[in-house]
């Protein structure tokens, strides 16, 4: 294995003797190792009362070091079909780069028949890999100032 162990290699060769020509074609295969890295994802709604056929988008983003881009590697659509949750399993704790242990975050695309509702930043873990992403629904009131000790006529209430 090779840039640490995110890679196992394993070579096969056979052999192409013909008359003419004694000959060897070896495969080399470089193989992806992962470490069982899990990342999972869970919708919250507040109140809890979800249109009917309500969805969104959850992207799985990775990036290696602190000075990398975040890139998108897997999208799901979240519903009420599959609890608002998905888990992605067995990640490589080691991505393109091989050198820098990567990063993972989920972020919330695209709301379908939740239109009323308002993105709030996620909740991550302490270890990064549970996200909780929260929607809470827009609320209009109606404010009345009241000024306690001051009679009415003592200041301009059109502020």
């Amino acid at each position: 294995s090779f840039y640490n162990g995110t890679y196992s290699t394993t070579y096969s060769a056979e052999s192409l003797n013909t008359e003419m020509t004694p000959a060897m074609d070896f495969t080399v295969t470089n193989t992806l190792n992962t470490t069982g890295t899990n990342v999972s994802v869970e919708k919250k709604w507040y109140p809890e009362e979800i249109p009917d056929g309500a969805s969104i988008t959850a992207m799985l983003q990775y990036k290696n070091g602190e000075d990398g881009n975040w890139t998108n590697l897997s999208t799901v659509t979240l519903s009420a079909n599959n609890n608002w949750s998905h888990n992605w399993t067995n990640l490589p704790k080691y991505y393109n780069d091989s050198r820098t242990e990567t990063q993972y975050q989920v972020v919330e695309g695209t709301v379908s028949g939740a239109d009323d509702f308002i993105k709030l930043d996620p909740v991550v873990s302490d270890d990064g890999t549970a996200i909780t992403l929260v929607n809470v629904a827009e609320t209009q009131l109606t404010v009345e100032k009241k000024w306690a000790g001051v009679p009415d006529d003592q200041f301009d209430q059109t502020a």
